[in-house]
Order: C-alpha cells, then structure tokens, then sequence
C-alpha cells in the first residue's frame, strides 16, 4: 500500500479560525484513500496567553488541570454563515473544502475519504491578539484497498466493540431517520469504527450487481464508485456513504469503512445511510464501535528512541516492544567502552571491530577463557541483544533489525567474562527506530 508522509506546523495566530487563514497544505486527497494525523499530546498552544491554566494540547485539554477542556466555542463556517460547529477551544481543526465544512482532528484521526479535497487545518477559536504557540503535525496518506478485497477478508472482531446494524432504508438521510446508537461522547473521547468492506448494502434494489460497501464502493464489479455525490446541507458525499453526525443531522462526518476520531465535542452518535431516494433501498451494514474515554487515551506509540547500555553492567538494559502488534525495529550501537586488562578500547562489534591482526593474537591469548564468557558462543566483547521469551541472542555490532512480537523483551549488554563486569568502563548508545 502506497503511503505519503508530511510534516507540518500550525499556528495558532497565523491560524486562528476567529480572524486567522486556514493552514493549507499541498495535500490533495482522493476518495478511498486514508488520511491519518497524529500529534503529539504534549505539545502546548493556547487561546490565552497570560492564563497558563489555558495552555492546552491538540484535544483543548489543559496541562495544568489534567483531562479538562476550557469550554466549547461555537462559531460559524469561514464559507457559509448559516452553519455552526462546536468543538473544544484551542483544539486542531481540518477541513476538505476551504472551510465549507469542518472536522475534528485533534491528536489523532484516522479517517476514510469519502469526497476528494485539499486537507487544511485550524486553531479553534481565540483570536490574533490573546492565542499564542503552535504545534506540529505528521500527516500520512494511505492508498485505499476497499476496493481490491480479497476472498480472505475477515469479519472485524473486537470483544470491546458494540455493534449496530444501519438499515439503508430506515436510516436514509432523506425520509429515514439516523440510527441513535446512545453512545454519549465527551471531548477527549477516541472513537473508533469498523465496517467489513465486504459489508454491502444497495441504493438500487432492482439492480442486484450495484450493491456497494459502506465506502460507496462496488467491490462485485471494477471496485469503482457506481453513484455520483450526493449534498445535502454543505455537506455533500457519495451516494451510499456510511456517514456519522454527533448532534442529530446538524453536521456530518464521513466514516466508511473506517474512522478513528478524537472527539472535541459532546454529542450522541448516530449513523445514517447518505441518500437522494430511500424507497429504492435496500440492506444493511453492521458497524462495530468501540470508544476509548479521554481518561484511557494513549499517545501513538513512539516510532523512534535511544537508549545507554553500561558495560559494567551483567544484567543489562531492556527494551520491550509495548505495541499490540509485531514490530521490527532496528538498533544502530555507536561508542566505545573499555574492558578489564590491557585490552584495547572496544566499539559494540567487539573482538570482530579490531583489525585482523589484532583479532588474531586477542584470539588466541583469550582461548582458554571462552568458557567463562556470558555467551561462549558469542563473539567477545559484542553488543548482544538476547529475547528474554525465545533465548535468542543476536549480535547488534552494527545497524541491526530484530522482530518483536507484542510484550517480548530484549535484554542488551556486553559478552564479557562473567567476573570482569565491575571493571568495564564507558557505555554504548544505542539509537532505534520501528520500521512498521
């Protein structure tokens, strides 16, 4: 799957939604793709300078008082007066559009794209003269697959989730109502939505080889978009579109197949079938929900780290892989330590990072001492990396990539002899980073 990945810095001044221009990006994003965004959550901003109660993070939720929002601002689109929105002050805000409608981004969206658009973004609320600070974004654009399913697909499966089964023709958006799941949201809250792309549903019940997932998407046929857009509002999406709203219809966002939102409003989710004519509908989509409360959020976990080993040190430093799925990461050692004796400065290649020579008459001299070495099989002096779960030791004398499944553990030192640990002089760096 292709993917594009940016960085970008949102000022809340420059930015500001009250009297500031929208952050435009050169991002131009395409039905079916992914746009995902994360921002660090300890990254401040705020709508009131001298008050440093009211320095928040992307969500509006302050440092000083943990877990609080300062309230909910209410203004008007930049485009269309007539249409509102709420979100939690000092919260980052996107639009497709150029400000005809909005959605919350704050420290993390996974959201499926449902209309093609330029992705910008806004400081909610404030204004020039009182906001102050800005944040950095890292946005990443996924190609779609909800249109290229293969038969091995599986059915979404999460003990946590509830799940609801939306009606195409009672929940239509003209002569249905929306689906009121009773899921009462907070600012704060993540909430999270599964619908199995194979999950179809039709706006055309006479014509059975139009059925279409909760993208839109004709996955029988060339997986193209067999209905065109469909407004209703400002809000305008692709006929058949699975599409949410937190205050009963006054404003909608796109969902599809998947959406992973922070929410910076309250509101009660309800889902609706996006339609010109309920009459010619027909079937259903079962979307499994699952909210994680402001108090349980988690950052994204950390893609990049360093670490210090101490080579005096037999027990060593861990390093666990705290993900929920497989991970591989790569270790790249940098430094030098001494060891005990009149051996000379050694890098985390040990024995193997001197020239031949050297290797050669240390190898020899040091033979009759393998066996009291903490892995005689092991070259002497390297940096080792042994999984605490399988016992695998794997030498790190240079950049080396090394697959974690979730909860294992590496445990990093040195192969020395194992009475000269307490000798050992200096530590060795080790940068890492997660390849996926």
């Amino acid at each position: 799957m292709e993917t594009q990945q940016y960085t970008l810095e949102i000022d809340s001044v420059k930015n500001c939604s009250t009297d500031g221009a929208l952050k435009t990006t050169d991002i131009k994003l395409k039905e079916g793709q992914l746009l995902i965004v994360n921002v660090d959550p300890e990254q401040r901003w705020t709508p009131r300078k001298n008050e440093p109660q009211l320095w928040v993070n992307a969500n509006g939720i302050s440092a000083a008082e943990t877990k609080k929002i300062h309230g909910l601002y209410k203004e008007a689109t930049i485009v269309d007066w007539n249409y509102e929105y709420e979100f939690a002050l000092g919260s980052l805000i996107g639009t497709l559009d150029g400000g005809k409608t909005y959605f919350p981004v704050g420290t993390h969206l996974e959201m499926t794209i449902l209309r093609d658009g330029d992705l910008s973004f806004f400081f909610w609320g404030g204004d020039a003269n009182t906001n102050s600070g800005s944040i950095t974004a890292t946005v990443e654009v996924r190609e779609s697959s909800s249109y290229a399913i293969t038969d091995t697909t599986g059915i979404y499966d999460d003990e946590e989730a509830k799940y609801f089964d939306i009606n195409a023709r009672v929940h239509s958006s003209t002569g249905g109502t929306p689906l009121n799941t009773g899921v009462e949201l907070e600012p704060g809250d993540l909430l999270i939505v599964n619908v199995n792309p194979k999950d179809l549903w039709n706006p055309n019940w006479m014509d059975r080889n139009s059925d279409i997932n909760a993208n839109g998407v004709n996955i029988k046929g060339k997986g193209n978009w067999p209905y065109g857009y469909i407004a209703k509002q400002n809000f305008s999406f692709r006929l058949g579109s699975l599409i949410g709203t937190l205050d009963g219809g006054k404003t909608y966002f796109a969902v599809g197949t998947h959406l992973e939102m922070t929410v910076l409003s309250k509101g009660t989710l309800s889902f609706v079938f996006w339609d010109i004519n309920w009459e010619n509908n027909r079937g259903f989509v079962r979307t499994f929900v699952k909210v994680v409360t402001k108090e349980a959020v988690t950052p994204p976990p950390e893609t990049k780290g360093q670490f210090e080993v101490p080579t005096n040190s037999d027990t060593g430093v861990e390093f666990t892989n705290t993900q929920t799925k497989e991970v591989s990461y790569t270790f790249t050692p940098s430094g030098t330590w001494k060891p005990k004796g009149d051996i000379p400065d050694c890098t985390a290649s040990g024995l193997k990072g001197f020239p031949p020579e050297i290797q050669a008459a240390l190898k020899e001299s040091l033979k009759e001492f393998q066996q009291y070495l903490k892995y005689p099989n092991n070259t002497e002096f390297a940096l080792l990396a042994v999984n605490k779960t399988t016992g695998v030791v794997t030498e790190v004398g240079t950049a080396t990539t090394i697959v974690l499944k979730p909860g294992e553990t590496l445990v990093f030192l040195v192969n020395d002899y194992k009475p000269n640990y307490g000798d050992n002089i200096g530590t060795l760096t080790v940068n890492w980073s997660a390849l996926n």
